[in-house]
């Protein structure tokens, strides 16, 4: 009987553990906010209108929030291949539904910084998840990649702004004060991101590109 295990090198097992632990970190800050979100309802005053399409946008956000980390889970998506891409396509569906609710209320909002930060937010939100989609139905995996990081990205600002917010407002700063975060809370990650994805690309080797011919697409 062959008693003999599996020894993974050092290096990869951390790797390993460390992108487990980001994905659980991720993935319960997201389920965590989402919740408390979608409390904002539970608890909104009797006798007050509530903005209907709050609802939906929170709550297809939270899907998002949910699903995005399991989709970078390298040994996920090689071992189950098409949950990978149904859960995909899950995150795209809800990205653009609470996008475009996103970008409706920015628009009718009464206050200017909170349309142009939330506004532009939501345009970044619908381009990168649009080329994210457009890059896997073309086959380009390593593209599709860094666009799914970068709207990831944008979809983590319902975190950022909620705890920036809430902690700007507990220290004293009123509501208009506190609106710094529609902008904190995804310019600076996004800019960040993108110069870490650029310095990583620029480390990779260069490899031949398939001609269109032999180019294979991928279903998303």
């Amino acid at each position: 009987m062959n008693t003999s295990r599996i020894n993974y090198p050092l290096p990869l097992l951390g790797q390993r553990i460390v992108t487990w632990l980001i994905i659980g970190v991720l993935a319960w800050f997201a389920l965590r906010t989402g919740i408390r979100g979608l409390r904002y309802f539970v608890n909104f005053p009797v006798g007050e209108r509530i903005p209907w399409l709050l609802l939906p946008h929170i709550g297809t956000g939270f899907i998002a929030l949910v699903v995005g980390p399991w989709q970078f889970w390298a040994a996920l998506r090689k071992r189950y291949l098409r949950l990978h891409r149904w859960m995909g396509r899950v995150y795209v569906i809800n990205v653009a539904i609470s996008s475009f609710i996103g970008l409706y209320l920015a628009a009718i909002h009464p206050n200017i910084h909170f349309r142009m930060g939330i506004g532009t937010l939501a345009v970044g939100w619908i381009v990168t998840g649009t080329l994210a989609y457009l890059t896997i139905r073309r086959g380009l995996v390593q593209e599709h990649r860094e666009w799914m990081i970068l709207n990831y990205v944008l979809t983590w600002a319902f975190v950022t702004f909620r705890v920036g917010n809430t902690y700007m407002r507990g220290l004293g700063y009123d509501p208009g004060e506190a609106l710094v975060f529609v902008w904190l809370c995804w310019v600076p990650q996004l800019l960040l991101t993108g110069l870490l994805l650029r310095l990583s690309r620029s480390q990779l080797p260069i490899r031949p590109q398939p001609s269109s011919t032999q180019r294979h697409v991928v279903s998303p």
